[in-house]
């Protein structure tokens, strides 16, 4: 998988561009570009070619990192001495007192520099050189052929900062070295493919907004754990470690046939090489006595002028660090003064804020203590107010008590009347009550008895005919069940006058209970007025009920009477229809029997025919002791005789059926 890919989908460009800016492909545009870029094609062949590439062990630091070096820089004293050689080099000391003791010869010497060599712009060029690298160390300028000419000159450079310098030396050191010691947070680790970022775009737009001027933003960057990597360790496989392992096979057997010489050939290699070091050395030592330094290539200088060279480098940078040093201290002695000066006016204006509240505590005291003396004569008065406003209270609770004495007399007068209307209410409706209850009474008994001698001769037919009539028992069931709803709604009448009745108990007793309150009203005289009027209200209504619920029962009573001749009426009509029925089925099985063959006649019984049973009846199952022996009847007596006396048996069932319902309705009520 391609470290420019995310999950088989390429990056997008500002993706790309972040990526490839942290692998070091492209520089940042905000960071200075000092000199030749380190990415390079030909710089890049150059450190490829000088690298060792050799595996080592272990971590092994070869030279010291920028911004360790100007960490060390900084670290020095503030204070800039002129230079001045401390010691010589003894080979320098050698070769100085030997140009002088060497006489002078008219003929040129084949060493040294030619007469044609112009040493004064060589001298001019190195010191352009020492400026302008350290200028642009200290105030980095764009490159002209990278960024093109400036557009106005640029601003005087910053007096330098060696605090800000030392302290972003010692931060990048340790990013560093925190990258050094942990190669896992490093890029060149590689893009984890197991984890996936939900928005790379994002972190891409958002990367820009972290850039920032300086060679430590990069080592930043690349000290952050990073959510797209992966470990080296990931990547290990049994491949690789066989490749690993073959290659280290093959070190050491190189190893070990370099060691196979024996040891007088290492005795000769080693003569020979000492021999070749001391005639190199024995060479140094003579171009030393001759107060010449060979520079390579052919050249050589004298010591003096060496030094002469160093001194025209180094001087004008000691001389540029002093002066930066000396405007770097006025800087801070400026700082610390204009620091001394607002902590000056910050006491000041603590202790005038200090003033300041102490006045307004003393004059919030001030107010606080009128505010109690007017808080003491309003008290005053208001003790007037509610002595003036309780004599009052009790004097019209003295009125409020007198008119309580004419209300509880007036409503004992009311009482006494209801009680006694009551009361003649009562002695009247069970005067009425009695008389038509004797009536209904002694009716009942004559019509009993006059059915028991009408319905004694039938008793056996109506017994054996009795499974024939099941059709019309269902009509029966019918008007049987609206009586049933009649004598219901009498009795939710009748427990309505009961619980009218208890509503008058309650009534009598809710009136004692006010009795009795009103013996405790004055403790609690502020309620006077709410509970008068409340028993008001509940008299008036509980008249206005029992008024309201006695003109109910009496249109009840009204509305009772008219249903039952309604139903009276519905059942005579009823009973005609089922005889007449009756008797055009007796006509039908006549003519049907007139229409049949003389061998397929048969008698017919128009007694069973017409037979209703106990429709019309309410029959109460008395146990007979004795059943009275009837005569069977004659198939061939005169059918007009038979219906002749089957129809006066109806009729008696008729009037012994309609006295029972009236009865039965009348003990319901």
């Amino acid at each position: 998988m391609s470290v420019y890919q995310n999950n088989g989908k390429p990056l997008s460009q500002q993706a790309l561009y972040q990526q490839k800016l942290r692998q070091g492909v492209y520089d940042s545009p905000g960071k200075p570009s000092v000199g030749v870029s380190s990415n390079a094609s030909d710089t890049a062949a150059l450190l490829a070619a000088s690298s060792d590439l050799t595996v080592k062990p272990s971590y092994e630091r070869t030279k010291a990192a920028p911004e360790a070096h100007t960490a060390a820089l900084a670290a020095k004293k503030s204070e800039t001495k002129a230079w001045s050689r401390t010691s010589t080099d003894p080979h320098a000391d050698a070769a100085a007192a030997s140009a002088k003791i060497a006489p002078t010869s008219s003929v040129a010497p084949e060493l040294g520099l030619p007469a044609a060599y112009n040493k004064t712009s060589v001298y001019n060029q190195a010191m352009t050189n020492s400026t302008n690298s350290m200028t642009s160390r200290s105030t980095p300028d764009k490159l002209v052929s990278k960024h093109g000419l400036a557009g106005k000159p640029a601003a005087p450079a910053a007096p330098l900062n060696i605090g800000k310098i030392s302290q972003l030396a010692d931060q990048n050191s340790s990013l560093l070295i925190n990258k050094r010691f942990n190669p896992e947070n490093d890029y060149r680790s590689g893009i984890n493919s197991s984890k996936v970022d939900p928005s790379a775009a994002t972190a891409a737009a958002t990367a820009p907004n972290l850039m920032r001027h300086g060679s430590g933003h990069t080592d930043a960057v690349s000290s952050q754990r990073r959510t797209q990597t992966f470990q080296a360790s990931d990547v290990v496989d049994a491949a690789l470690l066989a490749a690993a392992s073959a290659k280290a096979s093959e070190r050491l057997n190189s190893i070990s046939l370099a060691s196979d010489l024996d040891i007088k050939q290492r005795a000769q290699v080693y003569s020979k090489a000492l021999a070749a070091a001391q005639r190199d050395s024995e060479a140094r030592m003579k171009d030393h006595k001759s107060g010449m330094v060979d520079l390579g290539g052919g050249l050589s200088l004298p010591i003096s002028e060496v030094d002469k060279l160093a001194n025209l480098i180094v001087q004008p940078v000691l001389d540029d660090l002093g002066t930066k040093a000396d405007a770097q201290r006025d800087t801070d002695a400026k700082q610390k003064r204009k620091k001394f000066e607002l902590l000056q006016l910050h006491q000041k204006s603590k202790k005038e804020d200090e003033e300041r509240k102490v006045a307004e505590k003393a004059e919030r005291e001030q107010a606080k203590q009128e505010r109690l003396a007017g808080h003491e004569q309003d008290k005053l008065e208001e003790d007037e107010k509610v002595k003036q406003f309780e004599a009052e209270k009790l004097a019209i609770v003295g009125e409020k008590e007198k008119e309580l004495e004419e209300l509880k007399a007036t409503h004992a007068a009311e009482q006494e009347e209801l009680l006694k209307t009551k009361t003649e209410n009562e002695a009247r409706i069970e005067e009425e009550e009695s008389k038509l209850i004797a009536d209904r009474k002694e009716e009942l008994e004559n019509m009993q008895a006059e059915k028991d001698e009408i319905l004694r001769p039938v008793n056996e037919e109506l017994e054996v005919e009795t499974g024939k009539l099941n059709e019309l028992t269902e009509q029966r069931d019918s008007v049987k069940a609206e009586y049933e709803e009649t004598q219901k709604l009498n009795d939710e009448r009748a427990a309505k006058v009961a619980e009218m009745k208890k509503k008058l108990e309650s009534l009598a007793e809710s009136i004692e209970q006010h009795n009795t309150l009103l013996l405790e009203i004055i403790p609690k005289r502020e309620a006077l007025d709410t509970e008068v009027g409340e028993l008001e209200e509940k008299s008036a209504a509980q008249l206005l009920n029992a008024g309201q619920s006695k003109t109910e029962l009496d249109k009840d009573v009204s509305d009772l009477e008219k249903q039952k001749e309604e139903y009276t009426s519905a059942k005579a009509t009823t009973k005609k229809d089922i005889l007449a029925a009756h008797e055009e089925r007796v006509i039908d099985a006549h003519k049907i029997n007139n229409e049949l063959p003389e061998h397929l006649k048969e008698t017919i019984h128009e007694d069973k025919l017409l037979d209703t049973g106990s429709l019309f009846s309410v029959e109460k199952k008395k146990h007979v002791a004795e059943v009275p022996e009837v005569k069977p009847v004659k198939a061939e007596r005169d059918t007009a005789k038979h219906r002749k006396s089957f129809r006066e048996k109806l009729s008696g069932m008729k009037h012994s059926f309609l006295p029972s319902s009236k009865s039965s309705e009348n003990s319901g009520q």
